[in-house]
């Protein structure tokens, strides 16, 4: 398949610019939380197919609020985090010791890590909000983005039929709402053109229901748990029929392993000039 792990999973390939569930039934889309089971949350909430949206949420961002997603959400910091060998890649080991002061944005349930949502801005939004991550950053202070990388059409690497066509309703759905799920591919240009120096692009690979076994199962649970949280967006943007939809996402559990799925963790980050 052509991936080459290290321990940690690095795959044989990386770049540097210089410009200076799965369980059975996860396909099922109830939730935990409900308006009966969850009173804590606060008003303003609205319930689809059993999961919690916020009313006046960013209306790009197409997964819920609700525990469920926080849940799998910190999961998925762990598993970043460990590929990664940390919460960040830019050389700040030495500042952060002595206590400075670090920004971090798209942090999701506020688990310190390097995560940026792409689905979080519209295409136009994007380069004034990585302009604002600059500004905000104190000269000669390091940005950095966290962002999940797949390929050219928006798929995960190496995807049987089933998760490919997954793949291909999700890009669908999120061009709808005018976001380019490959967007970050744009970011060290933006870097670049924004005069950041010392730029850095680099990427680790994560085996999705494969591989090492610490990192097989979370993995594989946490890619379904996705398919399931995108579930109420997806039946009503795309009219697909829910027993459709589960059995697509049934058949993609039982192919991960088969044609070793894995997806990229990339990360770009640059030097604020002083």
């Amino acid at each position: 398949m052509g991936q080459q792990f290290s321990k940690v999973f690095k795959r044989i390939g990386s770049s540097h610019h210089s410009s200076s569930g799965a369980a059975s039934g996860a396909a099922s889309g109830a939730a935990s939380d409900s308006p009966l089971s969850d009173p804590s949350l606060p008003s303003g909430f609205r319930w689809q197919d059993g999961r919690g949206f916020k009313e006046e949420g960013n209306a790009a961002y197409p997964l819920p609020n609700d525990n469920d997603e926080l849940m799998r959400l910190n999961a998925q910091h762990y598993l970043i985090r460990y590929v990664l060998e940390g919460n960040q890649r830019a050389p700040v080991q030495g500042e952060l010791k002595r206590g400075i002061k670090v920004l971090d944005a798209g942090c999701g349930t506020g688990v310190w890590s390097m995560r940026f949502h792409v689905p979080c801005f519209r295409k136009c939004e994007w380069p004034l909000a990585i302009q604002e991550l600059i500004r905000v950053t104190k000269p000669g202070g390091w940005v950095e983005l966290g962002m999940t990388k797949f390929d050219s059409q928006g798929i995960a690497f190496s995807t049987g039929p089933h998760t490919s066509e997954w793949f291909r309703q999700m890009v669908m759905m999120m061009s709808m709402r005018d976001v380019d799920m490959r967007w970050s591919s744009n970011f060290t240009r933006v870097f670049q053109e924004c005069g950041l120096l010392d730029i850095m692009h680099d990427f680790r690979s994560l085996p999705v229901g494969w591989g090492p076994p610490e990192i097989a199962e979370p993995a594989g649970k946490n890619f379904l748990k996705v398919f399931v949280a995108f579930k109420p967006q997806m039946l009503i943007a795309l009219g697909i029929d829910e027993e459709e939809y589960d059995k697509l996402v049934a058949e993609t559990e039982a192919e991960l392993a088969l044609f070793k799925t894995y997806w990229n963790v990339d990360y770009v980050y640059g030097r604020k000039p002083l």
